[in-house]
């Protein structure tokens, strides 16, 4: 957006009041807002949204509208039915629905995929930031391959994240993000306890928090239980990530499906080695054998023996850290991502 801004376009920021939303200002960019519950399945709260936001379109008429996540990815496409607005489209990931396999989840992912194909009928573009995702839409027919564009996630500044390989002390090995079952934590705090049998010198980090409102949270007596023990350091989520991610010698994320892990890019851009499960959207970060490792889900076991050979081998460390450098660098570095949503842009409003 402030490419945009700064290239001479004006832009909106169509989003809900909140915390974020006075700071657009700052940047050149009109904040527009529109009522949305995030968790209501209400047809008619939907349908309400979708015509909140067709009057706003109408009152703005832009040339191009850019939706993220599932209900404004849906909600703004149906909105712009009858108009001549290029619709674009970003899928960030898929989310629990289409890591659970009961019949609720199954439920709600077969309506997901029913909307977004009806929603989809008038939009030009929809980005993926794994192939995994962009595959399913393809399989489906949801989209044909000239709509489906790959961007491998949203970018990070690597002058503004960088250090050099540095061999921490003590060894740290360092997990960051929601304390959800399905972001790994259970298999991240059983590979901690295993290594701690043979090895107490080093540390496991867990920064993030317990998240209450969401099924899928790992219970608190049971973090209580690691921290007491000593397992684990715990640490409440933090908005500047970077001074523990420097001092960490590995980075984990046993997540069981991503879109693409951001704290993963972090990492990396601070030449951290990566130990992230084999997963959707995981697998983009890892170059086996060069910058980390995949272990299956769901097993703590291959995991603690993966900190293991890293901690043994400082050569093979220093290794995978230069190389974690390199790869975001090259495939990740928001210039080139900024350059890849703007070709996108100008390739339609010039057709």
């Amino acid at each position: 957006m402030k490419a945009l801004v700064k290239q001479g376009h004006t832009v909106y920021a169509i989003c809900p009041n909140g915390a974020y939303s006075v700071k657009f200002a700052d940047l050149n960019i009109q904040h527009l807002h529109y009522s949305v519950q995030r968790k209501s399945l209400n047809p008619f709260a939907a349908l309400s949204t979708i015509f909140e936001l067709r009057k706003l379109l109408q009152q703005i008429q832009p040339d191009i509208l850019h939706t993220f996540t599932v209900k404004p990815n849906i909600y703004g496409n149906l909105a712009c039915f009858g108009t001549t607005i290029e619709v674009i489209s970003s899928i960030t990931g898929l989310g629990s629905f289409f890591i659970e396999k009961n019949f609720k989840a199954r439920l709600i992912k077969t309506l997901i995929l029913i909307l977004y194909k009806i929603a989809f009928y008038k939009v030009r573009k929809v980005i993926f930031q794994n192939n995994d995702d962009r595959q399913i839409f393809l399989n489906k027919k949801l989209l044909n391959d000239n709509q489906a564009v790959l961007i491998k996630g949203s970018g990070i500044d690597t002058q503004a994240w960088f250090s050099e390989f540095k061999l921490q002390e003590p060894f740290k090995v360092i997990f960051i993000g929601r304390l959800l079952l399905h972001k790994g934590i259970r298999e991240f705090l059983a590979a901690a306890k295993l290594v701690k049998q043979n090895h107490p010198e080093i540390i496991f980090e867990v920064i993030g928090d317990v998240d209450l409102g969401n099924p899928y949270n790992i219970n608190q007596e049971v973090l209580d239980h690691y921290i007491q023990s000593g397992t684990i350091e715990h640490i409440a989520w933090q908005q500047d990530i970077k001074p523990y991610l420097k001092q960490a010698n590995i980075f984990v994320l046993p997540s069981y499906r991503e879109g693409l892990p951001r704290t993963a890019l972090e990492a990396m851009a601070l030449s951290k080695p990566l130990i992230l499960a084999d997963a959707v959207g995981c697998r983009e970060c890892v170059a086996v054998g060069k910058n980390g490792f995949l272990s299956p889900i769901g097993d703590h076991k291959t995991i603690a023996e993966y900190i293991l050979k890293l901690y043994h081998n400082q050569d093979l460390l220093k290794q995978f850290s230069f190389y974690s450098r390199q790869k975001v660098v090259q495939e990740f570095d928001i210039e080139f991502i900024i350059k890849q949503h703007c070709d996108i842009y100008y390739r339609l409003k010039s057709s």
